[in-house]
């Protein structure tokens, strides 16, 4: 969608069919004049998608009698089907990049993400909250790397058919980032347990 979206953000039909249609042409294209294809989505909604025992939900399950709703999900989990797909059926020499949360400089900061928030509280001096017990674990890649990783994705040979997992190989808890924080604010500002969001599991 070249912008960023909650992965749970509901999204009408005609919404779905023109980014369907949208990646439809553009694989077309790209199997029509021997292009080489690469498809970027995230770690964090492969997760959701994961983790999501509902994700049948917007196929199957109802919101109302009359309705059926879509999310970003459905649009990621469709695209990385279809690409996958077109390169066995159509010979279409693409890729697949899941990144994980991208930090670095310009990035535009998002309070919703965990990093953010306790980053933006530290730098306000406030008490850092973590929710649950703080081990909930992300990926996360500085955006020079996930430049490279792209770049090297596209480019390297043999990597048509692949789909990579573009961050750094740990893990690392929210929690952690809370005591980095704290020594490197020199704060002795609390950390909150808040109440949980929704858990997701490892990669």
């Amino acid at each position: 969608n070249h912008q960023y979206d909650d992965a749970s953000q509901e999204i009408s039909s005609q919404d779905f069919l023109h980014a369907s249609n949208y990646l439809d042409l553009m694989i077309n294209l790209a199997v029509k004049y021997e292009a080489k294809f690469l498809l970027s989505s995230s770690i964090r909604a492969h997760q959701l998608i994961l983790n999501n025992t509902d994700i049948d939900m917007n196929f199957g399950k109802a919101v109302s009698k009359t309705q059926k709703v879509y999310t970003q999900l459905e649009i990621q989990r469709y695209a990385e089907a279809l690409t996958l797909e077109s390169v066995e059926k159509l010979n279409l020499n693409a890729r697949i990049t899941r990144l994980g949360y991208i930090i670095g400089p310009n990035m535009v900061f998002d309070l919703s993400a965990n990093f953010d928030r306790l980053v933006v509280q530290a730098a306000q001096g406030q008490d850092l909250e973590v929710y649950s017990d703080g081990l909930e674990t992300t990926m996360y890649v500085h955006v020079l790397d996930a430049a490279y990783g792209i770049i090297k994705a596209m480019f390297a040979k043999g990597t048509s058919g692949d789909i990579y997992s573009i961050a750094n190989e740990e893990e690392v808890t929210d929690l952690s980032i809370a005591y980095r924080l704290q020594e490197m604010t020199g704060l002795n500002r609390e950390i909150k347990f808040v109440d949980s969001k929704d858990a997701l599991p490892p990669i």
